[in-house]
């Protein structure tokens, strides 16, 4: 005899897996971006019993000059919630996608910024109903045309970084992790 599960039940299922391998995502290109630059992170405001946190990226910095990668996707989203009003998207509605953009746009700055330094994707694009954000969602990484990641191993290795970053985040309010951090470039190298 089969359990039925209902739709909501379903829907939850997938949207914690999302959730969780854009979080995954977000590790494995924080540990990348790592050979390059220092990064600034905040713990999570919200701490979810079922899918894993978003740290926030407060700002990336090279060689003495610091984007504040927190202003420039807030200030971008602001942009765009103001056009949704303008084209008589409900201010409820606009405020709800300003939220749900500012994680899909930092998630596209990191991979933007990735890409700056000669990495590739293969990817595709959520569907974005009704002129909503769409997440680009990568499956693999590339560099130099030689395959680093594959899904597999962005799961993994996104959940062991993940990990370890929440673990420092835990004493401090905010971690500075210096360029090529030993720890972060240590668990990279395992996968």
């Amino acid at each position: 005899m089969s359990v039925k599960v209902s739709d909501s039940e379903r829907l939850a299922k997938k949207y914690i897996e999302t959730r969780n391998y854009l979080v995954h995502q977000q590790a494995v290109l924080i540990g990348l971006l790592n050979r390059y630059y220092d990064i600034n992170l905040k713990k999570s405001r919200k701490v979810s019993g079922k899918a894993e946190g978003l740290i926030r990226i407060l700002s990336i910095e090279e060689h003495g000059d610091i984007i504040d990668t927190r202003e420039l996707v807030e200030s971008f989203c602001r942009r765009k919630m103001e056009a949704d009003i303008m084209n008589g998207i409900s201010y409820k509605t606009a405020y709800r996608r300003f939220t749900n953009n500012k994680i899909s746009e930092a998630h596209h700055f990191l991979m933007d910024t990735l890409q700056l330094q000669g990495y590739e994707y293969e990817s595709f694009y959520s569907s974005g109903k009704n002129n909503s954000n769409r997440t680009e969602t990568f499956t693999k990484i590339f560099c130099d045309n030689e395959l680093l990641f594959d899904k597999d191993q962005i799961e993994a290795c996104g959940n062991e970084i993940n990990l370890w970053l929440n673990n420092q985040l835990k004493s401090y309010k905010s971690l500075k992790l210096q360029k090529d951090d030993k720890c972060l470039q240590c668990i990279l190298s395992l996968f």
